[in-house]
């Protein structure tokens, strides 16, 4: 029974996430249709340039942390400061010190901006599926 509890946490932190990040970058999807109706070329560069996803994974581990803050579920405090207070802030510290490294600058450097963009949206997805896993697991949600 345990099992299929956990994987029906794991299903729903997915489909959580999944309709988090399609309507939080649905603004790309219709940039991209719209600049393939007019024949024009969608300049991805631009999308890393402008910090569309770095903003992004920063509102989405936020209201993640936020999500977590008005609960009343806690867990061991070691874990809790960790998980829930120190990794979602270093997150977002370094999501700004990124942006602000790379296009502050000068000359943007468009492999870091890119590998650093990439490394933060991975990074915001896998704490957000841990997170709504055990949300989904133990605060015995529908």
């Amino acid at each position: 029974m345990s099992g299929d509890k956990i994987l029906k946490a794991i299903a729903k932190s997915f489909c959580w996430n999944f309709i988090g990040v399609l309507f939080g970058l649905m603004q790309l999807g219709i940039l991209f249709l719209l600049t393939s109706l007019n024949g024009t070329f969608f300049d991805i560069d631009k999308i890393f340039k402008d910090g569309v996803i770095l903003f992004f994974c920063s509102a989405f581990v936020a209201a993640s942390g936020a999500e977590y803050y008005f609960t009343k579920r806690r867990y061991a405090k070691l874990f809790e400061a960790f998980f829930f207070y120190i990794s979602p802030i270093l997150l977002i510290v370094s999501i700004v010190v990124l942006y602000c490294g790379v296009i502050g600058f000068g000359e943007v450097n468009m492999n870091v901006l890119k590998k650093g963009t990439y490394t933060c949206f991975t990074l915001s997805i896998m704490y957000s599926l841990i997170f709504h896993t055990l949300k989904f697991h133990s605060w015995r949600s529908k």
